[in-house]
């Protein structure tokens, strides 16, 4: 009896010490992309590059993000897309091209921070312009 006694005042002693923040950072997520214009299976700029970098609050669905990208036009669009449903369809979350000291956040839906954190591989950033409509660059979505 006496073990339980000092097991359940360790574990409130525990909790009391450990900072709100931390605890905020156990509901945070990290996911990016490596992007590039050899992983766009249309051919896309053969020497254009980037990479994506999101963080998911889990608890309220929002979701921060980097995107940067390099060596090619100006993007018309990007967006994250299910690997399957790559070149049609709607994508999962529109992006915005933040460049590498910006970032930008949005909400995601309870449905869509699920499917992400389930199974995130089965997601690509893919970033168009004029020069290749169909995708410049593209990465698969990772966590990190």
């Amino acid at each position: 009896m006496r073990f339980s006694s000092l097991g359940a005042v360790a574990t409130a002693m525990l909790m009391a010490t450990v900072p709100p923040e931390a605890a905020a950072q156990a509901d945070t997520l990290r996911f990016g992309a490596r992007l590039s214009g050899m992983f766009e299976p249309g051919g896309g700029d053969s020497d254009g590059f980037g990479s994506f970098l999101m963080e998911i609050d889990s608890a309220n669905g929002r979701a921060c993000y980097t995107l940067v990208t390099r060596r090619i036009g100006l993007a018309s669009s990007a967006a994250i897309h299910s690997r399957a449903d790559s070149t049609a369809g709607a994508p999962l979350l529109p992006l915005d091209i933040t460049g590498p000291v910006n970032d930008t956040c949005t909400r995601l839906s309870p449905e869509q921070v699920r499917a992400v954190i389930a199974d995130p591989r089965s997601y690509q950033v893919s970033v168009r312009n004029g020069q290749f409509p169909h995708g410049a660059l593209r990465g698969q979505l990772e966590k990190r």
